[in-house]
């Protein structure tokens, strides 16, 4: 009797196996979904936006790399789930010595292949920024470092307002209210905050660059590599082709993608990005061989470039004082 009743029990689990493993594979899937969306934080891009009101007396690329850093770690695992960064202990292992080598990459062999593709009305006006930032002493080093770690903390301090268990949140109460329902899904007050802020800091960003735009001075260009608008354009448009079809390939086989949108947007997004800084890194290294001898020349002080009234004719002068 116990033989039939264990061989009957055997058949059963046995014929519901494959209902048993879909349904636990889709309600593990569906928490990891919903796991992503409460942790859901700023776009990486629109952090730099909290360091620009800071920037006196640091380093601005430091600060803004600083700014991004505790992301990294998702680039480099290409998910979006991973916050090896997001802690106080995980600023001085992670994000300092990676920022650091991005801040390095930077400076040395991103800079100028970077400065090719630009207008050239843009690039009169960031001539006193092409040299490298200089690494000498102990000062400098202690600069930088001291302008990544800023930037880094900058980075949890917005983080805190808007991630579930964020310091702030979990401070005030209030942050964890519902806001409003949308499609019987509520939307809480630090969720909001989040794509607020997203928004509001690519926005502001774009907004410091246009008020710099129009303040800066004109720089006579030095000697450099012509590229063509038609070439510019071709590399822009590979750069975002090699950058986002990679990535929604990649996000499409290893996430479920009609359980939650969003999390195929956040797998999506940290393997653009990932993909975005290959293809810039690989770029860098072309042009740095390709345009070797611009590459490792240094730019001297440009003087700038004025308008004057002669005649009721626009003239210009050079005037030979050097930039700050």
């Amino acid at each position: 009797m116990k033989f039939r009743q264990t061989a009957g029990i055997r058949v059963w689990l046995e014929s519901n196996y494959n209902t048993f493993s879909s349904s636990f594979n889709f309600t593990l899937s569906r928490y990891r979904s919903e796991r992503y969306l409460k942790s859901a934080m700023p776009l990486t891009i629109a952090h730099p936006a909290i360091v620009i009101p800071i920037r006196h007396r640091l380093v601005l690329s430091a600060l803004m790399i600083g700014s991004m850093a505790p992301d990294f770690s998702k680039i480099f695992s290409l998910s979006p789930r991973v916050t090896l960064g997001h802690s106080v202990p995980g600023v001085f292992w992670f994000c300092v010595p990676v920022g650091l080598i991005f801040f390095i990459l930077l400076q040395h062999l991103l800079k100028k292949p970077l400065f090719l593709l630009l207008p050239a009305n843009h690039q009169k006006r960031l001539v006193p920024w092409l040299n490298p930032f200089p690494l000498r002493t102990a000062a400098q080093w202690g600069l930088v470092i001291v302008s990544l770690i800023i930037g880094a903390f900058s980075h949890l301090f917005w983080d805190s307002f808007t991630h579930e268990h964020g310091w702030s949140v979990e401070a005030f109460p209030f942050l964890q209210s519902n806001l409003f329902t949308f499609h019987g899904r509520p939307f809480r007050i630090h969720e909001c905050l989040q794509h607020a802020s997203t928004v509001g800091g690519s926005i502001f960003l774009a907004a410091c660059y246009v008020r710099f735009y129009q303040k800066a001075s004109i720089h006579p260009l030095p000697s450099i590599p012509l590229i063509s608008v038609k070439v510019k354009l071709i590399l822009g448009c590979f750069f975002i082709a090699g950058a986002v079809f990679p990535a929604l390939i990649f996000a499409n086989t290893h996430t479920y993608r009609l359980i939650s949108w969003k999390f195929f947007a956040g797998r999506a997004a940290v393997a653009s990005m990932a993909f975005f800084c290959f293809e810039l890194i690989l770029f860098g290294i072309v042009c740095h061989f390709y345009f070797k001898k611009f590459s490792t020349a240094k730019v001297k002080k440009p003087g700038m470039i004025q308008p004057r009234m002669h005649t009721n004719n626009h003239e210009w002068e050079s005037n030979d004082e050097e930039c700050k």
